[in-house]
């Protein structure tokens, strides 16, 4: 697992969450669509979402399965019978190769990218598409207001954002 780094740690100075609701709901736009809750109150909402989800730690993928793989070339010339103890019991050496072969296939987050940002980028698209009346024209600015809640300074985030537009549009989400 990734360990949280100095882009994860909570802001320690910057505007008020108060403040930032206020400045996300300007970005929005008016009219504002209609909430259960009211605007601010899902604003604020997203913004402890944001901030409770950015900060979660996600294992690496690809160094999971770059181990999976050196893994699998070190039992090579072992049987398939071979017997492995584990507590509880014992697995086959073909057990554990078919575990090893799921590790290698699973794709999900990569030191490559910045799942924080691309967090926040999705918890944007929905908070866009639920208030603002025209979300596309002010969802970047958005984002970056979110990021700046989460994290305490603002940062552009248009390769997240266009990412997550391009996958809603295969979706028909958008």
């Amino acid at each position: 697992m990734r360990s949280p780094d100095a882009n994860t740690s909570p802001p320690t100075n910057g505007p008020d969450l108060d403040e930032l609701v206020e400045q996300i709901e300007t970005a929005l736009g008016r009219p504002l669509r209609r909430t259960k809750a009211g605007p601010k109150a899902t604003i604020k909402a997203c913004v402890r979402l944001a901030r409770e989800e950015a900060r979660t730690a996600f294992p690496d993928a690809a160094a999971g399965a770059k181990a999976a793989g050196s893994l699998e070339c070190a039992i090579a010339g072992y049987s398939d019978t071979m017997q492995i103890p584990i507590r509880g019991g014992a697995i086959t050496m073909l057990q554990l190769r078919d575990a090893l072969g799921y590790l290698r296939g699973i794709e999900g987050p990569s030191a490559k990218q910045d799942t924080a940002k691309m967090i926040i980028a999705e918890i944007a698209a929905g908070l866009t598409r639920e208030l603002s009346v025209k979300p596309r024209r002010v969802y970047r600015e958005v984002a970056s207001l979110l990021h700046e809640a989460v994290f305490g300074h603002s940062a552009e985030l248009k390769h997240q954002v266009d990412t997550v537009i391009r996958n809603r549009k295969i979706c028909k989400n958008w």
